[in-house]
């Protein structure tokens, strides 16, 4: 293979109109001119910010890597952009191609972009998580080669259930007691969370949970944003102790009631909380009128796709690829069960 170096994107010194438009073709050959289109407008505001590194060979850019510091599972786009300035960076790369070369010299580039990419990403002490979430317009085996050097891969999926019928009310422990939770219950909603979410598996891959769960003011912006639909929430008590909380978010459809965070603490899990918490808000959701309830999971946090599952709950969309990596977090060795 010919000699490739990887430099940063400096728009007076490269012209990367060529390689955009053989990118943005191919993107629509393979995922359809609509989406296309839109990924192409993003990675134009990419570029044009500098936020990316290509590959040269022979003077020509031949491949190109995009960085945003946008993040899919981040508490940070509830805050304000103030208070979100107060939490560790994160960066997530969201296209990796090269467009020249035979198949395997393009394995092979590509793979010299990425790690390069992430070594250099990796330098910047306030780089606290590099998430990975690209189309499929690579050849390398993206997920191999971030898996040898620290990242976990998963899987994300949407889940939807039918609101129509009767639901039943759920039972809980001896001693539990559900209730709507208010602005009030903040402190005691960041403390469940914190602990449920903690050495779990969606603990590593929300990494703003403890900065904001364990700082009060930061959690009472978050848990009053209006994006947050407390009245549509659920907060356990098991005799007498906050034990866990289903908060429910403005739907994305005004037929369809939106599950955003389901938490139990480590010492109530296998009681029946989840299950108990889950079917109230279910309940709630029918008695406001949505037609349908839908929630995101992560596919490798098997308890919690069992636990809807057994509620009901089926997958309503493809399987999305997410690859983080952590700096100050290891990853977690086990998923509890809720």
């Amino acid at each position: 293979m010919p000699a490739f170096i990887v430099e940063p994107i400096e728009l007076g010194r490269h012209d990367l109109a060529q390689i955009l438009a053989e990118i943005v073709q191919e993107a629509s050959n393979q995922l359809g001119t609509r989406q296309a289109r839109a990924l192409a407008k993003i990675w134009k505001a990419l570029i044009e910010k500098g936020s990316g590194f290509i590959l040269i060979n022979d003077g020509k850019c031949t491949g190109i890597i995009l960085y945003t510091a946008e993040y899919e599972l981040r508490f940070s786009s509830f805050l304000s952009e103030s208070s979100a300035r107060k939490l560790p960076q994160n960066i997530t790369i969201c296209l990796c191609c090269t467009i020249r070369g035979k198949t395997s010299w393009k394995r092979e580039q590509e793979t010299l972009l990425l790690k390069t990419a992430i070594s250099r990403l990796r330098m910047e002490p306030s780089v606290e998580t590099i998430a990975v979430q690209c189309p499929p317009l690579y050849r390398a085996d993206i997920e191999g080669i971030l898996s040898a050097i620290g990242f976990m891969n998963c899987h994300r999926i949407r889940m939807q259930r039918s609101l129509s019928g009767r639901i039943s009310a759920g039972g809980g422990p001896p001693g539990s007691r559900f209730e709507v939770p208010t602005e009030n219950d903040a402190d005691q909603l960041g403390g469940i969370i914190y602990h449920g979410y903690f050495s779990e598996i969606d603990g590593y891959l929300f990494p703003d949970i403890s900065a904001v769960c364990s700082d009060s003011d930061l959690f009472k912006e978050f848990i009053t944003n209006r994006s947050i639909h407390l009245p549509a929430s659920i907060l356990a008590r098991v005799q007498g102790h906050p034990s866990g909380c289903v908060i429910s978010l403005a739907g994305d459809a005004p037929s369809s009631g939106l599950i955003g965070i389901v938490a139990v603490v480590p010492e109530m899990r296998r009681r029946g909380v989840g299950k108990a918490m889950l079917l109230r808000v279910l309940r709630n959701y029918q008695e406001i009128g949505y037609e349908r309830a839908s929630l995101a999971v992560t596919v490798e946090n098997t308890p919690a796709v069992s636990l809807y599952e057994s509620i009901g709950f089926q997958e309503a969309s493809r399987r999305t690829n997410i690859s983080v990596w952590r700096r100050s977090v290891s990853r977690p060795l086990m998923n509890f069960r809720r």
